[in-house]
């Protein structure tokens, strides 16, 4: 065994969490895939922005039990929590890493449900019966100013039926080819997303599903490479996005895209001539759809 060998085994040491096993290199100060707890020594119960360390994430699941448990032990404070101590250099996804409570169920166990339950659910074809168990009477206020997303490509519920308030206005979005309910339930007012560079995602499937305010102004969104934007404003009440400009060049899906949005008869003629006819008449049968059920 060579020196170097020798250095480097002893630099990274294990240590076993609630959560699993993670990984401690003293040399750089670098822990990985840890989970909040005990484990972490005189470490836990400490503001990690001030200690000098760096958290890196292998995996999306490892990041979000991580804040979710960081962000309830820190709850209290006033200022903005910073988490731009977390590395996710090595992530392909943020998938539901902001995400509030959230439930999803089939039709049976939706039928077993009480009518006092039933009500809570919203069906979504190729989804199933979803609700969102959050509320947002705790907003939890929160700084990644300086994550980088260049290596990120999938999105999916990553803010869905959250209570962060985040800037995310300075993302990176560019390399993100997936984005399928990214808002989904998110009852917090507007993320400003106006110059996302979408250019990449080909689907946004319950983008912006059951929201409760019109988001940013969408309307210069370069969505050329769009294929699927099944339920994509769904629900979303208030809405007025303006699609005028949009390529739907691309686009094979559009079932329910503006479903119980009460948009008026100018949004649907308007995306006449984006799309396919038999899409179309697709996505007609939304315009009448909130007047029959």
């Amino acid at each position: 065994m060579t020196t170097k060998t020798i250095a480097t085994t002893i630099a990274i040491s294990l240590a076993l969490s609630v959560g699993g096993l993670y990984a401690y290199d003293n040399i750089s100060n670098v822990y990985t895939d840890v989970t909040y707890d005990s484990s972490l020594g005189e470490l836990y119960g400490k503001n990690l922005a001030y200690e000098g360390k760096k958290f890196v994430f292998t995996n999306s699941k490892s990041l979000k039990k991580f804040i979710d448990s960081y962000v309830k032990y820190h709850d209290n404070e006033k200022a903005r929590l910073d988490l731009n101590f977390i590395d996710i250099s090595k992530l392909t996804d943020l998938n539901y890493v902001f995400s509030g409570e959230n439930n999803y169920i089939s039709k049976e166990e939706y039928e077993l449900l009480p009518s006092n339950e039933q009500y809570k659910y919203t069906y979504y074809k190729g989804l199933g019966y979803f609700n969102c168990n959050n509320t947002v009477d705790k907003i939890h206020k929160i700084s990644i100013s300086t994550w980088k997303l260049s290596k990120i490509e999938k999105l999916n519920g990553t803010f869905a039926c959250g209570n962060f308030d985040i800037d995310v206005s300075q993302w990176d979005v560019s390399g993100v080819k997936e984005m399928k309910g990214t808002f989904l339930g998110n009852e917090m007012a507007p993320y400003e997303i106006t110059y996302w560079d979408v250019g990449n995602v080909t689907n946004m499937s319950f983008m912006f599903a059951g929201t409760l305010a019109t988001y940013a102004n969408l309307r210069d969104w370069n969505v050329s490479k769009l294929e699927h934007s099944d339920f994509m404003f769904a629900g979303q009440i208030g809405f007025s996005v303006y699609l005028n400009n949009w390529n739907l060049i691309s686009i094979k899906s559009v079932t329910g895209m503006l479903r119980n949005t009460m948009a008026d008869e100018k949004y649907f003629y308007k995306l006449k001539d984006k799309i396919s006819p038999k899409l179309y008449e697709e996505l007609l049968e939304d315009r009448f759809y909130f007047l029959i059920n």
